[in-house]
């Protein structure tokens, strides 16, 4: 939670404000560069993408993390160390593009832009989609219009969320690095071990707007006139833009955006016709919508859209439904 609080911190402010009556402006808060922390972010990249992994492990101590890290014959252990080892979460990938950005520089905006390359073909690597739609394994942002997000890589501007974690070196089948085992009796879908983690959350997805949104700043404003050049086909700002639409489907009549489509895997979730799972579906985190606020308020201050401004409204409409006004605090949903 601590790597959210700041962004968490102003867009709070903002909301009690509001439903104080009081005018919220946005300030701009100028942050110097580490770059000790950017030439981190360098050197954790895959070599086969450049793509940065969420985790690092000092190579003499892998075997000593790996074995605490469960058992060698359990399935979701073994799942847990695949991610570790490989894995990116794209939460992680936004935070990471947000700082190379900040520099301005070459090398580091070509390190930032590298994970837009890979959501907008919608493919990384031996991995075809890595974008949740319909029909392909039936992933439902409007149960009156399942067609509404396709799973068509080229159906542009109506492509859905991308997947929470994906490999990193963009690799399906895998190995446990505990003991370097490939395949498992009782693994999902077949022994073969392979990535294992297809789930479209809202919250990750609203970051990779942020990122997008930065990019596109950094590349595309003119300090001089203090405005924007005219980029509207930016692919910056079309997948902002996309992703967005795919979270607006998902706002409920309370406001809140809901965490996943229909049809995400939740090990405890009730199954529902098709086989579609609707545990995320029916659950409205308030993290999740902290994060979208933001994105959201960004896209409107670029575009002046106002179906942007209507779902900001929707969601202060959330926001004030779960405050505990009386101990000041925020309910998680």
């Amino acid at each position: 939670m601590q790597k959210k609080l700041t962004v968490g911190i102003f867009v709070l402010l903002g909301i009690v404000l509001l439903a104080k009556g009081e005018a919220y402006t946005p300030q701009r808060i100028s942050v110097p560069l580490d770059e000790s922390l950017i030439a981190w972010i360098k050197f954790n990249l895959s070599p086969a993408t450049s793509l940065p992994l969420s985790f690092y492990i000092d190579p003499e101590k892998k075997s000593d993390v790996y074995a605490r890290m469960g058992k060698a014959d359990s399935v979701g252990d073994a799942i847990e160390r695949m991610i570790v080892e490989e894995g990116i979460v794209i939460y992680d990938a936004a935070v990471a593009q947000i700082a190379l950005a900040q520099t301005g520089r070459f090398e580091e905006m070509y390190f930032a832009q590298r994970p837009m390359e890979f959501y907008w073909k919608d493919s990384l690597g031996e991995m075809d989609h890595i974008r949740a739609g319909f029909p392909l394994h039936s992933f439902i942002y409007d149960p009156a219009h399942p067609e509404a997000v396709s799973s068509d890589p080229s159906a542009y501007g109506r492509r859905g969320f991308i997947f929470r974690i994906l490999n990193a070196h963009g690799r399906y089948l895998s190995q446990d690095p505990l003991d370097g085992k490939t395949s498992m009796e009782d693994f999902p879908n077949w022994p073969s071990l392979h990535w294992e983690d297809w789930k479209p959350i809202a919250g990750e997805n609203a970051w990779v707007a942020l990122a997008a949104l930065h990019l596109y700043h950094q590349k595309y404003f003119n300090p001089q006139t203090q405005s924007y050049d005219h980029h509207p086909n930016a692919v910056e700002l079309q997948l902002a833009e996309e992703l967005a639409r795919a979270a607006m489907l998902l706002q409920a009549h309370n406001g809140g955006i809901r965490m996943a489509p229909l049809g995400t895997y939740h090990e405890k979730a009730q199954a529902q016709e098709a086989g579609q799972s609707d545990w995320w579906y029916t659950q409205i985190s308030t993290e999740n919508n902290l994060s979208w606020y933001a994105a959201f308020r960004m896209l409107f201050e670029l575009t002046g859209n106002e179906q942007y401004h209507r779902v900001l409204l929707g969601q202060e409409h959330f926001f004030k439904a779960v405050f505990n006004w009386e101990e000041g605090f925020f309910f998680r949903g």
